[in-house]
């Protein structure tokens, strides 16, 4: 558990870092895996609301990614949000198979 909580302290610097102006692209990815990986750490040391809202934020900034989508539904489970669960996991789904669809070499 210590480790998750030492992880976290990290990922607040990496969130809070600003790489420049000409940077904005990889600043901002580097902003939403901090806050990806933050939210899955909380939900590892059962701080589902924390989990919660930090994965919002990490869907909020990158709306077509079904590992973000999946994640939040895994904490919203833990939470015994079934209902929102289930609709983060359907959204997760969905984008999964839109990106099939182009491609199904995946």
């Amino acid at each position: 558990m210590q480790r998750f909580k030492e992880a976290i302290k990290c990922y607040d610097k990496a969130i809070e870092y600003d790489a420049g102006v000409n940077t904005k692209n990889i600043e901002n990815d580097i902003k939403y895996k901090a806050k990806f990986y933050k939210g899955i750490a909380h939900r590892k040391i059962n701080e589902f609301g924390q989990s919660i809202l930090i994965l919002k934020e990490a869907v909020d900034s990158k709306t077509d990614n079904p590992e973000a989508h999946n994640n939040l539904g895994l904490s919203y489970f833990e939470q015994k949000s079934y209902e929102d669960a289930k609709n983060s996991f359907a959204k997760a789904i969905a984008l999964v198979n839109d990106k099939v669809e182009k491609d199904p070499t995946l």
